[in-house]
């Protein structure tokens, strides 16, 4: 069996330890500035920001073969939006083209009457997601959001 040592990437031992092709992680730049680590470069919470700090708490360096990392802003919520119209969720006709540039994505599902939790935020909950509204439509217009957004185009792809 392999050693830190003899790879020199924990990633890399990780993968052979375990018989592993890849490594995929996903987290929500909306709440990645709660990672505290110094020395990572870019604007705290973006998605430069996002991998160097997750390089620097994996030991890894940056760009590794096998390392994938899906970086989306309120993902679930965007890419329910995304399968909505420009129009629905407050946008002229064909202005927009990536839904991961909604600051908002929460705000636009409550305006289109999804549940929320009395605070302004969506409510959620595995329920929640599993109704036709949430995860169901998601598949059902899979292709539609896959267009508009390229973190989950990207996701997506990982397993075509």
């Amino acid at each position: 069996m392999a050693t830190v040592s003899q790879t020199g990437n924990p990633i890399d031992f990780y993968l052979k330890w375990k018989g592993a092709d890849g490594l995929i992680i996903q987290i929500d730049t909306d709440i990645a500035d709660k990672i505290n680590l110094g020395g990572a470069v870019g604007a705290k919470g973006d998605k430069i920001w996002c991998t160097n700090a997750i390089n620097q708490w994996l030991g890894s360096r940056a760009g590794h073969a096998c390392t994938y990392y899906i970086l989306s802003t309120f993902s679930t919520e965007t890419w329910i939006a995304a399968t909505y119209s420009n129009h629905k969720v407050g946008y002229a006709k064909g202005s927009l083209k990536d839904y991961e540039q909604i600051p908002d994505p929460q705000a636009k599902l409550l305006a289109l009457g999804y549940k929320g939790d009395g605070g302004g935020k969506l409510k959620k909950s595995e329920k929640q997601y599993e109704q036709s509204r949430y995860a169901p439509r998601l598949v059902d217009h899979l292709g539609k959001a896959r267009v508009r957004c390229k973190e989950l185009e990207k996701y997506v792809s990982l397993f075509s």
